[in-house]
C-alpha cells in the first residue's frame, strides 16, 4: 500500500515538473551543476531596466523642450549687457576720433585757426616791422599766462557764438614774440561750413604803437535814404 503511494506520488511530481519546467543557472563550465533561479532576481532585473527606460525617455523629453526659461533669461541678459557695453565703448571712442580730427585737422577747430593766424603775422610786412623782425622769420606764439614758466601750457583764449547771420563766430587772442618785441593778436573767424572759414579781421597791437590791422574789417554798406516808409518826401531835385 505505501509502495502504490509513492510511486503514484512520484508521478504527480514528475508530471508537474515537466509542464512547469524550473529555469535553471549553469554555475560553472566542467561542474555540470544547474540550480534553479529564484524569481525575484528576474523581477528585480525587470524593475532596473524599466527605470532605466524611464530616465532614458525623461532625457529625451527635457532635451527636447529646451533649456528653461532661467537659462534663457540669463543668456538675454549676458548678451544684452555685452552688446550695450561694446556700443557705448565704440560711441566714446568715435567721439574721441571726431573732436580729436576736428580739432587738429577742420579748419574750424582753434589750433588750425592759431595755426593759420600765425602764419599771416609772421608773413604780414606791417607785423614784420612792428616786431622788428626779418621777412621769414619765426614768431614765438602762446596763450594767456597762467603762471607756468612753459610757454606750451599757455591756453588760448577763445569764445564762440553765433552772429546775426547765423554762421558761428570764433573770438580768439594771443601773444606773439619776437627777439626784440611782444605784440597781441586778436581776431575773429567766421565758420561758413566745416571746411570753410575766413577771417573777419586781424589786427597786432604792439605796446607803445599803433594797431596795425592785417585783415581790416569789412565796413558796413551805406544804404540809400529812401524816405519815410520807402518815399522821399520833398520837392523833386533836377
Amino acid at each position: 500500500m505505501s509502495v502504490n503511494m509513492t510511486r503514484s506520488s512520484f508521478r504527480i511530481l514528475n508530471s508537474a515538473i515537466r509542464t512547469q519546467p524550473l529555469k535553471r543557472n549553469f554555475i560553472g563550465p566542467k561542474s555540470g551543476i544547474f540550480l534553479p533561479t529564484c524569481n525575484f532576481l528576474g523581477e528585480r532585473s525587470f524593475h532596473i531596466s524599466s527605470i532605466r527606460i524611464q530616465q532614458q525617455q525623461q532625457q529625451k523629453k527635457n532635451s527636447s523642450t529646451g533649456p528653461s526659461l532661467f537659462l534663457r533669461v540669463k543668456n538675454a541678459v549676458t548678451f544684452t549687457a555685452s552688446t550695450a557695453l561694446v556700443i557705448g565703448a565704440l560711441g566714446l571712442a568715435g567721439i574721441s576720433l571726431y573732436l580729436l580730427f576736428s580739432e587738429l585737422f577742420l579748419p574750424s577747430g582753434d589750433t588750425t585757426t592759431f595755426n593759420h593766424a600765425v602764419t599771416l603775422v609772421e608773413k604780414d610786412p606791417g607785423a614784420q616791422k612792428l616786431l622788428q623782425i626779418d621777412p621769414g622769420t619765426r614768431l614765438k606764439a602762446y596763450g594767456e599766462a597762467t603762471g607756468d614758466k612753459w610757454t606750451r601750457n599757455r591756453p588760448l583764449r577763445t569764445s564762440r557764438r553765433i552772429g546775426k547771420d547765423g554762421y558761428e563766430r570764433i573770438l580768439m587772442r594771443f601773444h606773439v614774440e619776437s627777439d626784440n618785441q611782444v605784440g597781441i593778436v586778436s581776431l575773429e573767424a567766421v565758420d561758413k561750413t566745416v571746411f570753410d572759414q575766413e577771417f573777419a579781421y586781424v589786427y597786432l597791437d604792439v605796446p607803445g604803437k599803433k594797431r596795425h590791422y592785417i585783415i581790416a574789417p569789412q565796413l558796413p554798406k551805406k544804404t540809400e535814404n529812401t524816405g519815410f516808409l520807402g518815399v522821399k518826401w520833398g520837392p523833386k531835385s533836377n
